[in-house]
C-alpha cells in the first residue's frame, strides 16, 4: 500500500523537514503517526496527498511512484486517496448531503449513483438522519463525522486523516476514532491517523509510528487484541459443536461396526446352514 525508503524532503536546499524516512504500511491496516508540533507530521500528510514531492528517496502508495507521478494522473490519484481535515472544510451554504454529493459531481458521477452512494456513506458514520441540515446546524463532532463521509464518497482505499480531533473535545475524538476502527474494520480501508494527541491513542490497540525531528523514533506493533466475552462465547459454541459432531460421527463409525460384526457372526451360520443341506442330499 505505502512504501517509502529514504525519503527526504525540505522546503528549502539547506534544511530537511523530513529525513531518509524508511516506512511500510500495509493493505487494511490502521495506523497512528504521532509527533509533537514541528515534528515532520504535516509534511509527511502533504507527500501522501500530493500536494509536495519527496527531495528524494521513493514513495509508493497504491503501486504508484509519487515522486515521478505525472501531472496528468494526480487528480485520478488523489480520487482513491480520502482526506480528512482537522478544520473541516464543509460548504456552509451546502446541506450535508450536496456537501457529501459534491465530490462525487465534480468526478462526473450520475445522478442515480448519487442518490444511491451518499446515504451509504451517512449510514457508516450514522448520520442519516442530517442530510436536510446545514454545517452550521451541526455539532463539532458531527462536521467531523460528515467530513469523513465525504472522504469515503469516492470509495478510496486509503483514509488519511490530519489531526481529525484538534477542534472536538476528548469525549467526542474517542468516538471519532471509534467510527474509524469500525470503516477500517468492515471496509478495509486503510487508515492512517496524524495527531500530536498521545492520549487520544492510549485507548486503542493500533500501530503507533512516533515522529521526532523528521525521523521515525518508534515503530510500535499493536499487541493482539484480547477475545471479548461475545467471542468467547461464540467459540465456546463452536467448540461444543464440533465435540457434538465428532460424537455423532464416533457413534454412526461404533453402530456400522457393530451392524458389521453381527453380520459376520451370522454369516458363518448360514453357511453352517448351507452345509447341513448339503450333507443331508449327499445321505
Amino acid at each position: 500500500m505505502i512504501r517509502m525508503e529514504d525519503v527526504c524532503f525540505g522546503y528549502d536546499l539547506y534544511h530537511n523537514v523530513l529525513d531518509n524516512i524508511n516506512l511500510n504500511i500495509e493493505d487494511g491496516e490502521f495506523v497512528f503517526i504521532i509527533g509533537k508540533s514541528g515534528a515532520g507530521k504535516s509534511s509527511l500528510f502533504k507527500l501522501l496527498s500530493h500536494e509536495y514531492k519527496p527531495t528524494s528517496g521513493k514513495l509508493i502508495v497504491n503501486g504508484q511512484n509519487l515522486v515521478n507521478l505525472p501531472r496528468k494522473k494526480v487528480p485520478y490519484y488523489r480520487r482513491s486517496v480520502g482526506m480528512v481535515f482537522q478544520d473541516f472544510r464543509l460548504i456552509n451554504k451546502m446541506t450535508v448531503f450536496d456537501n457529501v454529493a459534491f465530490v462525487l459531481r465534480v468526478t462526473n458521477h450520475s445522478t442515480r449513483y448519487i442518490k444511491k452512494r451518499v446515504p451509504d456513506v451517512l449510514s457508516m458514520v450514522n448520520l442519516s438522519d442530517k442530510a436536510d441540515k446545514y454545517p452550521g446546524e451541526l455539532s463539532g463532532g458531527e462536521q467531523q463525522r460528515i467530513a469523513i463521509a465525504r472522504a469515503l464518497a469516492s470509495s478510496p482505499s486509503l483514509l488519511i486523516a490530519d489531526e481529525p480531533t484538534g477542534n472536538i473535545d476528548p469525549e467526542l475524538s474517542q468516538q471519532l476514532i471509534k467510527v474509524l476502527i469500525d470503516i477500517n474494520k468492515y471496509l478495509g480501508v486503510t487508515i492512517i491517523v496524524i495527531t500530536h494527541e498521545h492520549n487520544l491513542i492510549k485507548n486503542f490497540s493500533k500501530r503507533v509510528i512516533e515522529i521526532e525531528n523528521g525521523t521515525i523514533k518508534k515503530d510500535i506493533m499493536p499487541t493482539p487484541e484480547k477475545d471479548t466475552l461475545k467471542d468467547k462465547i461464540l467459540k465456546d459454541n463452536t467448540l461444543k459443536l464440533e465435540r457434538d459432531v465428532e460424537d455423532k460421527t464416533s457413534d454412526n463409525d461404533t453402530s456400522e461396526k457393530n451392524i458389521t460384526n453381527e453380520k459376520i457372526l451370522e454369516e458363518p451360520k448360514i453357511s453352517e446352514k448351507e452345509n447341513i443341506l448339503e450333507n443331508e442330499n449327499e445321505f
